[in-house]
């Protein structure tokens, strides 16, 4: 696991190192974890590809937080941000498909500490499909016939022989859910839902009839345990 922290103030930065590796400390199946300081937004982007969590200063010199949460959902990675700010009024910019969260800094030391662990469960939470593909890559499933075609966060496809009714069931606890019989999706990748059915990038997934509020209503749930903006 990668921990990347970035603010321009360098006791920040360090206080927030420090509560993040007391809260690892605690999690004893993560023994390969780095945790990385950048003093500003360019830094980290020029240095980093794909960290797992990042913890970011909305206003910096050179690149902003709101630059940086561009250039990472630019990505298309499932990379969550966290960020740590004294400008509660910048907090609307802010959101995004990747925001996790928000913590004013004047109450840091308590609530750093229960947002990190909520993302750093998040983090692990997934399983391997096919032995080779872990879940938090697959945006959405799609049945092809005896086949399910695992539609990846990259873009790419990849083909198991396996039912959508035994994925179902291996998938639910990772915040997966079926919403047609043709379509499993990872609510994690879920931009909004509307009539037209659940918009995953330029994707629109069928719904079953009948099943909208059902879905919204787990969606719903899952953005709520998750701390995601929905």
């Amino acid at each position: 696991m990668l921990v990347a922290i970035c603010d321009d103030d360098a006791k920040i930065c360090e206080t927030i190192k420090i509560i993040c590796e007391d809260v690892l400390k605690k999690k004893l199946e993560f023994t390969d974890v780095k945790v990385l300081l950048f003093s500003d937004g360019k830094e980290l982007i020029e240095h980093i590809d794909e960290p797992d969590i990042v913890i970011l200063d909305i206003e910096m010199p050179k690149l902003d937080g709101l630059l940086v949460k561009q250039k990472l959902q630019s990505l298309d990675k499932r990379i969550l941000i966290i960020f740590v700010t004294g400008h509660s009024e910048m907090i609307s910019e802010a959101i995004g498909i990747n925001v996790f969260g928000f913590i004013d800094k004047k109450v840091l030391n308590t609530q750093l500490p229960i947002i990190f662990e909520q993302a750093v469960d998040m983090v692990n939470k997934e399983i391997m499909i096919d032995g080779k593909i872990k879940s938090s890559k697959v945006k959405y499933i799609k049945s092809d016939h005896i086949y399910v075609i695992l539609v990846l966060e990259n873009g790419e496809e990849y083909l198991v022989r396996t039912s959508m009714k035994t994925l179902e069931h291996k998938l639910l606890q990772f915040g997966f859910i079926r919403t047609h019989k043709k379509y499993i999706v990872n609510m994690y990748w879920i931009d909004k839902i509307d009539a037209k059915g659940i918009h995953i990038g330029d994707s629109v997934i069928s719904i079953s009839s009948g099943s909208k509020k059902k879905i919204k209503k787990a969606y719903d749930e899952y953005c709520i345990q998750n701390a995601k903006y929905c």
